[in-house]
């Protein structure tokens, strides 16, 4: 079957589904994608990754290395920081980046090794606060030391196959509950640092700068947020769908609210694991005409998602509740 996508750059790709199909698990050519930069051309026979810095043992490992380790699997939210850019500037506020619509998130089940492993063989020195996790020529993204050993993962596999290289294959970083940026594609080194790195994609991108261009907070955890996936043309009881994830932090509760009708729970299905997106339905009837549908999560931190997310310049973290205008016949 092929499936509706919206390409909005060629080179480096950067490419999202036309909308998010709400599976359990997404399947790999509808996972978007979200380059820095070109991607380069390796595979598993050349792969090395260098683990220096701060750390009494300085580890270079090829792939067969790697796979020596123990394997463990996590199912988790992979989301671009600047997923649902668009309604910002449908809100009146434009933000510079690419004009995500809302497909930039996937839910997919990583195989591969723990990043907490490496650090131990390692000796990662105490002091250390982010590892520079580089990829590519030019590419480099300090990730906190403390998120890498507590979910951080190395991942080999993807959905059950070998990470395809258009995913950042063979190998790549994953930080469940995370943003997408500091999940890294083709890993090369990470060099152990006691301060924040450096890198423009530390200092200047993924930046929460507010209206007057000062800087508030940077990107990092993933924000409370729902989706609905399901679709909805012909007049009589349906159900709404959809999913809804956060940090790690499980949700509580997703509401549902028809043009101005007050708010109703839906049904929560049960939870596919603490990174993963989590299912949702809500058997409703819906009249002819034109109607607007919304929905909104809370997660067990109390956090709800707003009516309208925080400006910033350059349009991440856009949670606030996402309104769908349907035509019922």
């Amino acid at each position: 079957m092929t499936h509706a996508t919206i390409t909005h750059q060629a080179e480096p790709c950067n490419r999202e589904p036309a909308r998010c199909a709400g599976d359990d698990i997404t399947p790999l050519e509808q996972v978007f994608l979200r380059n820095n930069h070109p991607a380069p051309t390796l595979a598993p026979d050349t792969w090395q990754l260098r683990i220096d810095g701060l750390v009494a043992r300085a580890l270079t490992l090829d792939y067969g290395a790697l796979r020596r380790y123990p394997l463990h699997y996590v199912a988790s939210v992979l989301e671009c920081a600047g997923n649902h850019r668009a309604a910002f500037a449908a809100a009146g506020q434009p933000a510079d980046g690419v004009p995500w619509r809302g497909g930039a998130v996937a839910n997919v089940i990583w195989g591969g090794v723990a990043v907490a492993d490496l650090f131990d063989d390692a000796g990662v020195a105490a002091a250390a606060l982010q590892a520079e996790c580089h990829s590519g020529a030019d590419f480099a993204r300090g990730v906190e030391v403390a998120a890498l050993r507590e979910q951080g993962m190395l991942a080999l596999y993807a959905n059950g196959v070998p990470l395809p290289a258009h995913l950042g294959g063979p190998v790549r970083l994953v930080v469940p509950g995370w943003y997408a940026i500091n999940a890294v594609k083709w890993l090369s080194r990470m060099t152990v640092i006691d301060h924040e790195s450096a890198s423009p994609y530390n200092q200047q991108s993924y930046v929460l700068y507010d209206e007057t261009g000062t800087p508030y907070g940077k990107v990092r955890e993933l924000q409370v947020k729902s989706l609905i996936t399901s679709q909805h043309h012909r007049a009589g009881w349906q159900d709404i769908r959809g999913v809804a994830w956060s940090d790690g932090s499980p949700i509580r509760r997703v509401s549902v609210a028809i043009d101005d009708e007050p708010w109703r729970d839906a049904l929560l299905h049960a939870p596919a694991g603490r990174y993963a997106w989590r299912g949702w339905s809500l058997r409703v009837a819906i009249g002819p005409g034109r109607h607007r549908l919304r929905c909104r999560a809370t997660d067990a931190a109390g956090r709800t998602q707003p009516d309208r997310a925080r400006s910033n310049l350059r349009g991440y973290l856009m949670n606030a509740c996402v309104s769908y205008d349907i035509d019922v016949r």
